[in-house]
C-alpha cells in the first residue's frame, strides 16, 4: 500500500516531528489547565463553605478562585464541564453547580433564555444541561441564529426599533458560539450587528467599530472561537485496585503492555502498574487501546494520502 513512501524524505520527517511537538504541547496545556481549574475551585469552595458564608445569603461568586477560573478563558470550558460532571454525579457536591457561573462569564450563554429552551427537562440538573448544550452547540446555535436573524431583518424592514432591540438581545444570549454567524452577516454589510460582537468580546471590538476593524479583529482571533466546540470533552471514571480497597477518579491517557498513564482530577499525571488494577480496568484499557489503534491507523492513512504519499 505504501510502496511510494520514502521514510528518509526530509519533508516526511519534518511533518512527523511537527505533529509530535504539537501533540505534546497540547497535552501539557490540558494538564496545566486542569490543575488550574481544580485549584481555583478548591480555593473558592474553601471560602464558600465557611460557617459565616453558610449563614449569610450565600457564597460570593466573585470571590478568589472563581475569578481565577474565569480568567482561564475558552480553553478551560470542557475541563470545567468535566469537573461539574464528576463532582455532581460521583461526589454529590452541592456547590459544584456554581461553576456554571464561570461558564456563563466565559461563553456568555443565557441559561434561563436560549439554553433552557434546548435543554428543558434538565433545568434542575445544571451540569447535565450544560453538557447537552456543549455537545450539540453547533445545531442549537445555527437554529437559534437563523430564527432570530430572520426576525431581526423583518423588524428592521418594518422600522420597529423596540423589537429590533429585543431580537438583538436574544442573539446576544446565544453566546460566543454565534460569533462566526455574526461575522458572516457583517461581511455582507449588516454593520448594525457589530454592537453584539462588542458585547460578546468584552469590548475588544468597540461597539462603534467599523466593518473593517471588526473583520480584522476576527481574522486575528477566529481560531479560538471556531474551535471552541471542537475541544475534547471527556468523562472521568473510578479506577480500582485489584482487591477493591483503593479507588481514584482519573482519565485514561495511554498504556503500554504493563502500565497505564492516568490524569487525576487535579491535573496530576500518574503511572500505574496494570497488574495492580481490577479486571474491569484491564478490560477498559483493552477497549481504549483497540479504539485508539483503529483511529490512528485511519488518521495516518488519510494524512499520507493528503501529503501525496502512497496509493489507495
Amino acid at each position: 500500500m505504501y510502496k511510494n513512501i520514502t521514510f528518509c524524505c526530509p519533508r516526511f520527517v519534518s511533518m512527523i516531528f511537527i505533529l509530535l511537538i504539537t501533540t505534546t504541547c497540547l497535552g501539557e496545556q490540558s494538564h496545566s489547565l486542569r490543575k488550574s481549574v481544580y485549584e481555583g475551585y478548591q480555593k473558592w469552595l474553601h471560602h464558600a463553605t465557611k460557617p459565616e458564608m453558610e449563614s449569610s445569603s450565600g457564597p460570593n461568586l466573585y470571590d478568589e478562585g472563581m475569578t481565577d477560573i474565569i480568567a482561564l478563558g475558552i480553553p478551560a470550558v470542557p475541563i470545567i464541564l468535566e469537573t461539574m460532571h464528576w463532582y455532581a454525579n460521583n461526589e454529590h457536591d452541592s456547590q459544584v453547580f456554581h461553576l456554571q457561573y464561570a461558564l456563563n462569564q466565559i461563553v456568555k450563554v443565557n441559561f434561563q433564555g436560549y439554553l433552557f429552551r434546548y435543554t428543558r427537562g434538565l433545568s434542575s440538573q445544571y451540569n447535565d444541561a450544560w453538557e447537552k448544550w456543549y455537545r450539540n452547540s453547533d445545531k442549537y446555535t445555527k437554529m437559534e441564529f437563523e430564527l432570530n436573524i430572520a426576525a431581526w431583518q423583518g423588524f428592521k424592514h418594518d422600522e420597529n426599533p423596540e423589537l429590533v432591540k429585543e431580537v438583538m438581545r436574544r442573539i446576544t444570549n446565544i453566546g460566543v458560539f454565534v460569533l462566526p454567524y455574526l461575522i458572516k452577516e457583517i461581511q455582507n454589510g449588516k454593520i448594525d450587528l457589530i454592537p453584539i460582537v462588542s458585547i460578546l468580546t468584552d469590548g475588544k471590538v468597540p461597539s462603534d467599530a467599523t466593518s473593517e476593524q471588526c473583520l480584522t479583529w476576527w481574522e486575528n482571533n477566529k481560531e479560538r472561537y471556531i474551535k471552541l466546540n471542537q475541544l475534547r470533552f471527556d468523562t472521568f471514571r473510578n479506577w480500582s485496585s485489584k482487591d477493591g480497597k483503593f479507588k481514584t477518579p482519573a482519565k485514561f491517557l495511554s498504556a503500554t503492555e504493563n502500565e497505564v498513564k492516568l490524569e487525576k482530577l487535579n491535573g496530576d499525571i500518574i503511572i500505574v502498574d496494570l497488574s495492580k488494577l481490577s479486571q474491569e480496568d484491564h478490560d477498559y484499557v483493552k477497549r481504549q487501546l483497540e479504539s485508539e489503534t483503529k483511529t490512528k491507523k485511519n488518521e495516518q492513512e488519510n494524512r499520507l494520502y493528503s501529503w501525496g504519499y502512497g496509493s489507495q
